[in-house]
């Protein structure tokens, strides 16, 4: 998996103010992204990516937020 995982330092949720968001995972996960979203270091998006899909997800609050860079 290329794309960074665990908390993101430095990415406050708008909603709630927590450090806490994990990278969102859109399409489907292969093996490595399912064990990884069971072990919280990211969270499953859903399987249809549309051109604004959200890049991050708060452990917090739950809030869907950011884009990818």
């Amino acid at each position: 998996m290329s794309e960074s995982v665990g908390v993101q330092v430095g990415q406050e949720s708008p909603s709630c103010g927590r450090e806490d968001s994990v990278p969102l995972i859109w399409g489907l996960p292969d093996e490595e992204g399912m064990l990884l979203a069971e072990r919280g270091l990211v969270a499953l998006g859903g399987c249809l990516v549309g051109p604004d899909v959200p890049a991050l997800a708060c452990r917090g609050c739950g809030l869907e937020w950011g884009r990818a860079e």
